[in-house]
């Protein structure tokens, strides 16, 4: 299995080397179901199609589906989405400034996201005045 372990809450490598989320609980459970046991590849969202092709069987946690992906590989129905385009994380005391893509979309505000993957062009496209910062 293919993950880049640092995707709250689906997947997450911690220090000590132990994966934990909804998508390691969710392999796990498929392994036993196929009498397997899973064996687990840290790559980065820039690489992880690649190395899902050359290194796994499946890769987990989070992967949106894109035309140019399905053309290279299998993806299962989605067991989770978003209704609405909203940021995923803000402080508490924030979520009421941070509703729409204008409110976000602020020489001032401070947006982060995973290099390589689909948040990486959302985030270029619709937020070209925020302050960027990457996930390595």
């Amino acid at each position: 299995m293919c993950t880049t372990g640092n995707y709250k809450p689906y997947f997450f490598l911690w220090s000590d080397g132990q994966f934990e989320g909804i998508d390691i609980d969710l392999s796990e459970s498929l392994a036993k179901s196929l009498g397997a046991k899973t064996f687990y590849v840290k790559t980065s969202w820039s690489n992880l199609m690649n190395d899902s092709i050359a290194k796994c069987d499946i890769a987990v946690g989070g992967v949106s589906t894109t035309l140019e992906r399905q053309r290279r590989a299998f993806f299962i129905a989605l067991y989770t989405w978003k209704t609405e385009r909203r940021p995923s994380r803000a402080r508490c005391e924030d979520q009421d400034k941070y509703q729409t893509v204008e409110q976000i979309d602020q020489p001032n505000v401070r947006t982060v996201v995973n290099p390589g993957g689909t948040n990486e062009r959302f985030a270029k496209q619709f937020f070209p005045h925020s302050h960027d910062s990457a996930l390595a």
